[in-house]
């Protein structure tokens, strides 16, 4: 069986080379990005931009069912994160057959207020182990949020898969004290 560092190490390349292709990293050295976060970063790293591929898609796909393999990790459920999660998330949950939900950074304002859509009737999880779909990890703040949604919708939730990470320190403190 292999290990996670074993695929991200096989799909890493593959899929840095197909952002390359598609320009979803930008550089900007002269006048940084400022991201969600508020950081302000000399990169940008649009994963929107993989949409436009079909292989990219896929290939974002076998990655995450990889790691999922690697994990011995069966979800019952596959939750992106609103928004550049959810068709991932969709592409990961077709492809296992696995029901499909998505988690905004909060309740809509309007219609039932929802924080999650997917749920069903029971509005909750009830018990499923639910696997969080992110495009991008920074200090990994969005991503946690969606984690305690997903457990207050009585789901569990103990991994996060993303397609890129940029390994801060503060994104590593903060799933750890999770």
């Amino acid at each position: 069986m292999k290990i996670i560092t074993e695929v991200t190490n096989h799909y890493g390349p593959l899929l840095a080379s197909m952002a390359l292709d598609l320009g979803a990293i930008k550089l900007q050295v002269q006048q940084p990005f400022t991201w969600a976060s508020g950081y302000r970063m000399p990169i940008y790293n649009d994963n929107r931009r993989l949409l436009a591929s079909a292989k990219a898609r896929s290939l974002v796909c076998d990655a995450f069912a990889e790691m999922l393999d690697c994990l011995a990790f069966d979800a019952d459920n596959i939750a992106g994160t609103a928004t550049a999660g959810i068709p991932h998330a969709t592409t990961l949950a077709d492809r296992l057959g696995k029901p499909l939900s998505y988690v905004r950074s909060s309740g809509k304002d309007h219609g039932l207020g929802q924080q999650i859509e997917g749920l069903g009737q029971s509005g909750s999880y009830e018990g499923a182990r639910v696997l969080l779909i992110e495009d991008l990890i920074s200090t990994g703040g969005s991503s946690i949020k969606a984690v305690e949604a997903i457990v207050k919708a009585g789901g569990v939730c103990p991994y996060t898969l993303a397609i890129f990470t940029y390994g801060f320190d503060a994104a590593v403190k903060a799933f750890e004290a999770l």
